[in-house]
């Protein structure tokens, strides 16, 4: 994991109203955000049963 060194964007009445973080730990953000949302769909296709195919024939049968 990573340190986010953040500043925060106040209003007059001082509460929060935007985030400034550098460019590279968005990315890195972005990053971990696409790993969970691949995790997600690995674990909701793994939980419905279905029959599994190895990936060259399934890229073969779309014809890639």
């Amino acid at each position: 994991m990573f340190e986010i060194k953040e500043q925060f964007i106040v209003d007059s009445s001082g509460n929060k109203t935007a985030v400034i973080i550098d460019y590279l730990e968005y990315q890195q953000i972005l990053d971990m955000l696409e790993e969970f949302e691949d995790l997600k769909v690995f674990d909701k296709i793994k939980s419905e049963n279905e029959e599994l195919i190895p990936f060259d024939l399934a890229m073969e049968q779309i014809g890639l």
